[in-house]
């Protein structure tokens, strides 16, 4: 490379235009074959340039840089060494001395200049994509589970991780042996308590991942220091407040089904009794999962024996929603992750038989009804702040309209179990979240099948879980330890949901037979699997239904 001297020229066009620079030469003023332009970053006053492959969210993570980095700081420079040119003043380079490649980006380059996926575009170049520029070997992090529920989630992380630490809050009026428990003996994973979580903290810089909810405060908090941090944020009250929750899809244009506000369980008896089918949902998500009513006998049954005890003295001020059925055609769910103000379009499109059984898709591109939905209700996610983390939805469809039934602003479960295998190196993707990255994401399977564990006994009782080792990677548990050989899970007031069996292939029969065979394999105490061919039935049925309103579950969307 010949040395060069940059001035400042004055400007050629309007001034909204590309600004442009005249290049003095030395010797016999050629500019060299090797003349090229690079994306680069400039931090601290240092330039960090990367390749002609190179975007700039991948010379960042080359250099653990930060990721929120202003985009002044995406540059791009002619040599190694630099100068460092702006969005504009690079498009102006390429106008003067590249006209060429000017001519193929200027139709596509945004208003406020050249963007490296512009110039690759441009030049035919195949952008190095930034999951291959991650080493997560070098990397350690934090997954803070609240509640233990996602000791498998962890695991999956510390597969990838050079050291994955599991923090559970050690606050508790009365510490418990089986509690403490909750991660030790998985040698993918260290449990770590208050004083070592803290220790971390303040040491330098972390990665902390939040699959739960309720610590959104927290999030904030440690985003604020300056962490890398996945999680919704406090967006999660729009998951757990349910009144909230309608009060946005009101504010924001979207369906919101007849609800009525019930204090008091008699009081929730008499208003259901002699109606037809409703849904009830608890405004404390520990009181009871959303329950489907359409016979009194049964629900009063359940409400005596199992949820007057558990409520006791304030079964009298116990609040839920009671809401009328909407009457569609499919039920289905966009399963992924919002990026500050962007959905990951690379996600999961699954269809679910409740509590039971789920089917999924990986897709390239979100569904239009589902995108209009998303978009629509964004605003309101965003006005709780940062949001860089697992979201999913459950929507009906019908010929009139979309609603919008549920969000949950963390890993569900499902899908949570699946992703952790159907996306190919899963962490990667989490990890670009966190730093506020949309990451590209690739399957190992195009279809994914989960079946969800269940055992009466594991309500109040430690239960032990055994099945073949060589379906490890498919058997997903929750708040659970090794000992020996043999895996423990605590009891966590979740009832009888101790896990689940994922599975994936290349079509989506496959892959459901595929987790029926591991399910029959699984032996625990209270746990039978029943093989049920109607689910096959009804997922294909949905499908079906699905095609029609613009849900497609034959490909991933090229």
């Amino acid at each position: 490379m010949r040395h060069l001297r940059w001035q400042r020229s004055s400007p050629r066009q309007p001034p909204d235009d590309e600004t442009l620079f005249d290049l003095q030469r030395d010797g016999d003023g050629s500019l060299g074959s090797e003349m090229k332009l690079f994306p680069a970053v400039k931090y601290n006053g240092e330039l960090f340039v990367g390749d002609e492959r190179d975007n700039h969210d991948a010379i960042k993570e080359r250099h653990n840089l930060p990721s929120d980095l202003p985009d002044s700081a995406h540059v791009f420079s002619p040599s190694k060494s630099g100068p460092a040119l702006s969005r504009k003043m690079a498009l102006g380079w390429l106008k003067t001395y590249d006209p060429s490649i000017y001519a193929k980006v200027v139709k596509t380059t945004p208003p406020e200049g050249l963007h490296s996926q512009n110039l690759a575009a441009a030049k035919g170049i195949k952008q190095r994509s930034v999951s291959s520029v991650i080493d997560l070997s070098t990397k350690e992090a934090i997954v803070f589970d609240r509640g233990g529920l996602y000791t498998y989630w962890a695991q999956k992380h510390g597969e990838y991780y050079g050291k994955l630490h599991y923090y559970m809050p050690d606050s508790s009026a009365y510490p418990e042996s089986p509690r403490a428990h909750i991660g030790k003996g998985l040698q993918e994973i260290r449990r770590i308590n208050d004083e070592q979580f803290f220790k971390l903290l303040k040491k330098d810089k972390q990665i902390i991942l939040f699959p739960d909810c309720y610590n959104g405060a927290d999030q904030n908090f440690f985003r604020s220091l300056g962490h890398d941090v996945f999680g919704g944020g406090v967006a999660e009250k729009l998951e757990y407040n349910k009144k909230l929750f309608l009060a946005a899809l009101a504010s924001c244009g979207l369906f919101v089904p007849k609800t009525i506000h019930i204090t008091g369980l008699d009081e929730l008896i008499a208003h259901l009794d002699g109606k037809g089918e409703k849904w009830i949902k608890p405004l404390f998500r520990g009181d009871f999962e959303t329950r489907k009513y359409d016979n009194m006998e049964q629900f009063r049954s359940w409400i005596d024996q199992e949820i007057r005890p558990k409520l006791a003295g304030t079964s009298k001020v116990f609040q839920a929603l009671v809401q009328d059925p909407f009457p569609s055609e499919c039920e289905i769910g966009y399963d992924g992750e919002l990026i500050d103000d962007e959905y990951c379009e690379d996600h999961l499109q699954g269809i679910e038989e409740k509590d039971a059984f789920l089917v999924s898709i990986f897709k390239r591109k979100i569904a239009e009804r589902s995108r209009k939905m998303l978009y629509a209700f964004l605003p309101e996610l965003l006005k709780y702040g940062a949001y860089r983390g697992a979201l999913s939805t459950e929507q009906r469809e019908s010929e009139n309209k979309t609603a919008f039934v549920d969000l949950t602003a963390r890993i569900g479960s499902p899908p949570g179990e699946l992703q952790c295998e159907q996306i190919k190196d899963y962490p990667k993707g989490v990890y670009q979240v966190a730093r506020g990255i949309i990451p590209k994401k690739d399957a190992n399977g195009l279809f994914g099948a989960e079946i969800i564990l269940t055992s009466e006994w594991y309500c109040s009782h430690e239960l032990t879980v055994q099945f073949p080792k060589e379906f490890t990677q498919n058997v997903k548990l929750k708040c659970h330890y090794k000992d020996g050989n043999a895996y423990k899970c605590v009891p966590n007031g979740n009832g009888a949901f101790f896990g689940a069996v994922v599975a994936w292939g290349s079509k989506w029969q496959d892959a459901c037979e595929k987790a029926v065979e591991i399910a029959k394999s699984v032996n625990a105490e209270g746990y039978s699997f029943k093989d049920n061919p109607a689910s096959f039935d009804n997922i294909s049925r949905s499908m079906e239904a699905a095609k029609k309103y613009g849900y497609d579950f034959t490909s991933e969307d090229k």
